[in-house]
This record gives structure tokens, C-alpha cells and sequence, in this order.
């Protein structure tokens, strides 16, 4: 008589038991290598990152019961040097409030040049401080920030703030900061007469900006105030670039006030939207402009806007920018220029205060602005241009929203039946099969094709079989599904 002699348990689960149960959540699981990072589960495994190491985010992050938030990499000598993949999931419910003008930041203190911080969205976010270097997501960034979007409630402080961060001289790439609700802003505290530098992206820029861009209101009672940027710092010998981008928020200041940049150059195939006003006192170079207010730049190209600019008496305030100022015995450059005289309500240019200005924009009516013939000599691969609209920027690219999907949507075997009947909800079966049976195909397809397969601990191809050698008696074999985002199954 043949005795079945060999029982096999399938099991779909997390580590190699009977039962399907959910895994106990590590604080960092993994070693913290490019193959294996850090997994980010929790609010204490978030605030256990070190300065250096690869980190990835397992899960959507809650920080609305912090009371005392301490941002990562603060401390001297702490910059974060590793790489922060948030892998599509969201940081959210942020409120940091620090009276100590020696703090700084926000979910990060410091990125330095070697760090990395990507694939990231924060959400609700706010931001009280008293001193500088203030963003969503860091104080001061000098490594690389890509695809890491942002929907602030608020950033506020004295100077050097923006809503993704307070300063860069990194690499900022395919990022984005939106309002919240309607009341979100940027704003600087700082005194009149004394530099604020707060954009809706960043306050002062020394390094890329490229392909993003700012919806969110700045506001400032100080100078340097943009809807991208506060300053970029593109002139005496600044070697910064803003490229690829817009901003669509208002702007007002007190001094240096512009749609884009309160204050410098370097910008090329971008454009703002918003409208642009400022309160200053009657001093010469007080400029309100509807991309930049004070061009200090050397060279700057393919850019437009619309925004409605105003200003108190005193103001120089033009539809395009406010004043030009390279300085004696320099050229500043500009070419391919334009601003709308309906929209911005002036068909002033601006003022060229010394030096000299290339050529100045060129100010057109709204329905010029929306005749593709404007535009002519304009890259069509970087601009989406028709009649009956303003020109768009194309190939913006957003943070990722990777799958969780970890399930199977089929399972099958070679020799014996499944029991029960597969379903994608069950994590546990069991096969009986003859002594004679020496090994065992088994073929799992996952119902994502972006997951991956294990089966007994080896990496297999989902759809096609894996041979699994059969011992006398009970014998356990474990399917992991590993989902785009990290969840296991």
C-alpha cells in the first residue's frame, strides 16, 4: 500500500511559520547598505536617523504627536550624509515651534554635500522659528533633493526661508511646494531694512534649481522676497542657475519683490504667474518686477509673466522686472523675454539703474502672450506652447506613488491540490502529495507586476516555476511577496 508520506504547508507570510501573521515592526530593519537600507517604519525610527547610511520609508509617517520635534541632522557634525529614499510615502502633521534662534531646519537640519534626499511627499507641515534657515523639509541643503514635493501649512522665521528650504547650494530637482489650504504661506519676520531672503521654494539659492516650482504666498516685512526664490546668487561671481521652473503664488515685501526672485539672475526657461506688490520707501533701488524685482544676474533667457505688479509711492516697479543693476562697467544679459502689459497692469519694463541691460523684455497683450508666433525660436521639447494659453513648461516629474500591492493572484503546483482553493486572501495551504513525489513545482504570479517573489528564501520569476525538493514528512514552503513601496506579504 502506498501511505502518502509527504505533507507540504504553503505558507504566504512574512518569515517561515505555519500560521500567516504580520510581521513585528523592527525599529530600521535592514543593514543600512544600498541593497539592504534602513526601513523607516515609525515616528522613532524617523528620528533615530544617523548622519550617514542608506534609509528607506516603509510607511506613511504621523508626526502630530510631536510636541518637542528636534530636526535630523542638526547637531554639529551631524549633517545628514546618507540617502533618504521616501519611496512615494508621506511625512505629514509636522508642527515645529522653537523660540531658540540657534535651531533650525525642519524635518532635516542640514543635507550635506554628499547626501541625498528623494522619492519623498510632506504634508501639513508647519514651521514657527525665530532665527534663519527654515524649510519644510530642510534649513540648509548642500547635496542633491529630488522629486521630494511638499503641501506646507506654514514656514515662518526671520530670514532665509523657503518652503522646501531655507538655503541651497546643492542640487534641487523635480520638486514642488503647494499650499496646504488656503491660508498656508511663507513669510519672513525680519525688520525693513534688513534682508529676509524667503521664497516659496527656497530663500537664498547658491546652487541648481531645476524643474520645479512654487504655488504657495510669500510674504515678507523685509528685503528679498520671490515667488521661487528670495535671492539667487548669480552675480559677483555667483555661479547659481534657476532653470525649468515657475512659481504661481503672490508675492509681497517690503523691498525687492518679484513673481520669481526678489533679488539676482541666472534663470532661464521659466516663468511666474502671481502677482507681485511691495511697500518701500523712496530709495532708488527699492524694486518691485513681475519675475525678478532687483536683476543682478549675467545672463538670463526665455522667460515670461503675467502677475499684476503694484507698489506704494516711492516704489520702481516694472511689468517684468523692477530694476537692473549689474553695475558700473558690466553687462547684465537678457534675451527672449516677454511680460503681459494687461495682465501686470504697466507696460513699463522696469528701470536699468547702471551698467548696462543687453536688451530689455519686451511687453506684449494678453492675447499676444497666447499667439504661439511670440514664442518663435522657443524649444519645443521644453515648452508645451498653443494658441489661446500661456506657455507651459513640460516634463515635470513628481514623487513617485509606488504600489503596496503584495499579493498573489495566482498560485499553482505540479503534483497534488491546493487546500483550500487558491485566493488572493488566504497566506496558508496545505498539499498532500505520494511518497514517490521527490520535488515540487511551484508557480506564484504576483498581482503587481512592479512586486518581486521568494519562495523558500530564493528569488524567483513570477509565472514560472520553482523546483522545491520534498523531504519525508511535514515540510514548510514559504512565499514572500515583496510590494514596490516595501510591504511584505
Amino acid at each position: 500500500m502506498n501511505y502518502i508520506r509527504r505533507l507540504v504547508v504553503i505558507s504566504i507570510l512574512y518569515a517561515l511559520f505555519v500560521q500567516f501573521f504580520p510581521e513585528a515592526t523592527a525599529v530600521a530593519a535592514g543593514s543600512g547598505t544600498k541593497d539592504d537600507p534602513y526601513i523607516i517604519h515609525s515616528v522613532t525610527d524617523l528620528k533615530n536617523i544617523q548622519p550617514t547610511g542608506y534609509y528607506k520609508l516603509g510607511a506613511d509617517i504621523d508626526l502630530s504627536n510631536e510636541t518637542n520635534w528636534i530636526p535630523i541632522g542638526y547637531y554639529p557634525g551631524s549633517d545628514f550624509q546618507g540617502v533618504l529614499d521616501g519611496a512615494g510615502h508621506t511625512i505629514r502633521n509636522l508642527t515645529y515651534i522653537t523660540n531658540d534662534s540657534s535651531l533650525y531646519g525642519g524635518i532635516l537640519g542640514d543635507i550635506a554635500p554628499d547626501g541625498i534626499v528623494k522619492n519623498l511627499n510632506l504634508e501639513n507641515i508647519s514651521i514657527t522659528g525665530s532665527g534663519q534657515y527654515y524649510g519644510a523639509l530642510v534649513g540648509w541643503n548642500s547635496g542633491t533633493i529630488d522629486r521630494v514635493n511638499v503641501k506646507i501649512k506654514k514656514v515662518e522665521a526671520n530670514s532665509n526661508i523657503g518652503g522646501l528650504a531655507g538655503g541651497n547650494d546643492g542640487t534641487i530637482t523635480n520638486s514642488s511646494v503647494d499650499p496646504f489650504d488656503d491660508t498656508s504661506y511663507v513669510k519672513s519676520t525680519a525688520a525693513y531694512n534688513s534682508i529676509g531672503e524667503v521664497g516659496g521654494l527656497v530663500g537664498h539659492n547658491m546652487g541648481i534649481i531645476d524643474h520645479s516650482m512654487s504655488a504657495v504666498s510669500v510674504t515678507s516685512t523685509s528685503q528679498g522676497a520671490g515667488g521661487l526664490v528670495g535671492r539667487n546668487e548669480n552675480y559677483s561671481g555667483g555661479n547659481s542657475i534657476i532653470r525649468y521652473s515657475f512659481a504661481t503664488g503672490n508675492v509681497h515685501g517690503y523691498n525687492w519683490v518679484g513673481g520669481l526672485i526678489g533679488i539676482g539672475g541666472g534663470v532661464e526657461n521659466s516663468y511666474a504667474t502671481g502677482n507681485v506688490s511691495g511697500t518701500t520707501s523712496n530709495r532708488i533701488d527699492n524694486a518691485i518686477g513681475g519675475l525678478i524685482g532687483y536683476y543682478s544676474g549675467t545672463t538670463s533667457k526665455y522667460l515670461y509673466s503675467t502677475g499684476k505688479v503694484t507698489g506704494t509711492s516711492g516704489a520702481t516697479t516694472g511689468g517684468f522686472l523692477g530694476i537692473s543693476n549689474p553695475g558700473t562697467g558690466r553687462t547684465a544679459y537678457l534675451s527672449h523675454s516677454y511680460w503681459d502689459i494687461e495682465s501686470s497692469g504697466t507696460n513699463r519694463y522696469g528701470t536699468n539703474y547702471s551698467g548696462t541691460l543687453s536688451s530689455t523684455p519686451i511687453g506684449k497683450t494678453t492675447s499676444k502672450m497666447m499667439d504661439p508666433t511670440t514664442f518663435a525660436g522657443w524649444d519645443t521639447t521644453i515648452w508645451d506652447i498653443q494658441s489661446g494659453k500661456y506657455p507651459t513648461l513640460k516634463g515635470f516629474i513628481s514623487a513617485p506613488v509606488l504600489s503596496s500591492n503584495a499579493d498573489l493572484s495566482n498560485l499553482t503546483l505540479n503534483s497534488g491540490i491546493l487546500s483550500p482553493s487558491f485566493t488572493p486572501d488566504n497566506v496558508s495551504y496545505t498539499v498532500n502529495v505520494g511518497n514517490a513525489v521527490k520535488d515540487l513545482d511551484v508557480t506564484a504570479t504576483v498581482a503587481d507586476a512592479n512586486a518581486t517573489i521568494q519562495i523558500k528564501e530564493t528569488e524567483a520569476t513570477s509565472g514560472q516555476a520553482t523546483k522545491v525538493t520534498l523531504n519525508v514528512g511535514v515540510n514548510i514552503v514559504t512565499v514572500q511577496v515583496t510590494a514596490q513601496d516595501g510591504t511584505k506579504k
